[in-house]
């Protein structure tokens, strides 16, 4: 059996349990000796010797059920060690992969719950604090923190961020800070000062990561991030099966959350939200202790906002003319319609999250 196969197999028993048939019947036979009780009709002592033999014998089943379960978990965790090991050798492999390959995968695990992503993004996101995004790729999740100031953004080679330098222009440029990291650095990110970052975001990179080069970011993580800061990461969650087969087809590391949840916690990180999902995006978002404060002024959130209106309404043009592009309208008035419209409606919501940030 493989592991995801056993995975699943025990996903399906844990929540499986007697103990609401155990009450139900306990009620029942109750209410029956009861009845007869009340009735002062003949013996009824043998009836009392079953009902007991029978909710003994439920509460033995559940007893010897929950001992079954635990031998499903340990046989996990004994089939799951040369996942690990597997998971350096896909890693191993990928460290080939062009840019251009990178670019083209997609997360298997980003369809249901994006929007999501996007919004908790967006909730940590504030020119209060300097930003840092790593493997933007070409999703326009990044676009959410355009008032990080300043933004670093990061990959493990140039050409992975030529996508997004097609969204900024000339002006926002000297606001992002481009990094390019090497996994075997001996520090990551010697280049960003410590406790600088209000916000990290690592989209679909630890997914292609094993947990010792995770825990590697996460402690560095620590040191880069201002306290209160945030870390929102994917990763591939292998406490579900879909994720197990990922690396069963050399595509994902071998992360199980719960080791995930057990290394952030001993960094002290306290856990926000942990979105675990069977067919979506999988995401942690973590604090680190302490309160997030900032001594800029208003002066400099009116030049950034001004500059940032700009840049959003641009993305968006993009965006919606791509999507017209893709569908039929009766003449070209109609088409320009649809773009603005769109654009005006998503630009009155940005001006609204900019309002609530104040």
């Amino acid at each position: 059996m493989k592991l995801s196969e056993l995975i699943s197999f025990e996903q399906g028993l844990r929540d499986l349990s007697v103990n609401k048939s155990l009450k139900v019947t306990a009620d029942e036979l109750n209410s029956i000796i009861g009845k007869i009780e009340n009735s002062n009709f003949g013996n009824y002592d043998h009836l009392i010797k079953l009902r007991n033999e029978i909710l003994d014998k439920i509460k033995d089943f559940n007893e010897v059920f929950g001992e079954y379960k635990q031998t499903i978990s340990d046989k996990k965790l004994q089939n799951e060690l040369p996942y690990f090991s597997k998971s350096y050798e896909i890693y191993e492999e990928m460290s080939g992969d062009s840019p251009d390959y990178i670019l083209s995968r997609s997360n298997t695990f980003s369809i249901d719950n994006s929007n999501e992503f996007e919004e908790r993004i967006n909730l940590y996101a504030s020119w209060k604090h300097a930003g840092l995004y790593i493997r933007p790729g070409n999703n326009l999740h990044i676009t959410r923190m355009l008032s990080n100031d300043p933004l670093y953004i990061a990959d493990t080679h140039l050409d992975l961020l030529a996508p997004v330098k097609k969204l900024w222009t000339a002006e926002y440029q000297n606001r992002v800070r481009y990094k390019i990291v090497n996994d075997d650095s001996e520090i990551i990110f010697k280049d960003i000062p410590k406790e600088q970052l209000g916000l990290i975001v690592v989209d679909n990179f630890f997914n292609f990561k094993p947990f010792e080069i995770i825990k590697k970011y996460l402690i560095e993580f620590n040191q880069l991030l201002k306290p209160g800061g945030v870390v929102i990461f994917t990763y591939n969650n292998c406490d579900y099966p879909g994720a197990v087969r990922n690396v069963e087809m050399n595509f994902n590391c071998y992360t199980p959350g719960r080791i995930i949840k057990e290394f952030v916690e001993s960094l002290d990180f306290e856990i926000l939200n942990n979105v675990e999902s069977a067919s979506g995006l999988n995401w942690t978002e973590i604090k680190k202790h302490g309160e997030l404060v900032s001594n800029r002024g208003g002066q400099t959130l009116a030049k950034i906002n001004r500059d940032d209106a700009s840049i959003q309404r641009n993305i968006l043009y993009q965006k919606y003319v791509r999507l017209a592009d893709q569908q039929k309208f009766p003449d070209a008035d109609a088409k320009k319609k649809f773009i603005n419209d769109n654009v005006t409606r998503d630009m009155k919501n940005y001006f609204q999250s900019l309002d609530n940030k104040i």
